[in-house]
Parts: C-alpha cells; sequence; structure tokens
C-alpha cells in the first residue's frame, strides 16, 4: 500500500484558474462533511434557466479558501511587522 502524505491538489475554477491548495485543504476537503455540499446550488433555481450556470457550495468554498490564502499572502507582504510565518499563510 502506498501513502502519500504531504501532497498539494490543483483544482481547476472558471474564475480563478488553477487553484493549488495544501494537503491539510486537500484532506479537509477529502472528508464526508466537506463533500455534502457538492449537490447544493449556490445559485438556488437559476441553474434551470442559465443551464451552463453548475456553480454549487462545493466550488464556492474551494474558491473561498484561495481568496482567503491571496488576502492572508497580501497581508503578509504589505505589513511585515505582522510576522505571519509561511506555515500560517
Amino acid at each position: 500500500m502506498l501513502h502519500i502524505i504531504n501532497m498539494s491538489k490543483i483544482f481547476h475554477d472558471d474564475i480563478h484558474g488553477p487553484i493549488e491548495l495544501c494537503p491539510l485543504a486537500v484532506k479537509i476537503i477529502d472528508t464526508m462533511e466537506f463533500q455534502r455540499p457538492r449537490n447544493i446550488k449556490q445559485l438556488g433555481s437559476a441553474y434551470m434557466v442559465f443551464t451552463s450556470t453548475s456553480h454549487n457550495r462545493f466550488e464556492h468554498s474551494i474558491g473561498v479558501a484561495h481568496l482567503a490564502r491571496s488576502l492572508i499572502n497580501e497581508i503578509a507582504r504589505n505589513q511585515p511587522e505582522l510576522n505571519i510565518s509561511r506555515a500560517e499563510n
């Protein structure tokens, strides 16, 4: 049996492009609780009118993780006095 421990994963997002998430985020995404929102539509019934929209809560959560990391990276770069470590972003 092969165990891959520290492996990030890349998700493709139509808005943000490729999103690389760290191994901890991938472990969280792989949980049953995180996978459940795949069937909950972010746009409600709008997908019935606009059939090309498939945005669901799962995809939304991936995008939010990406934007949160981008925000932390910007804060770390623009405010070095906060001493935000690489492990925290």
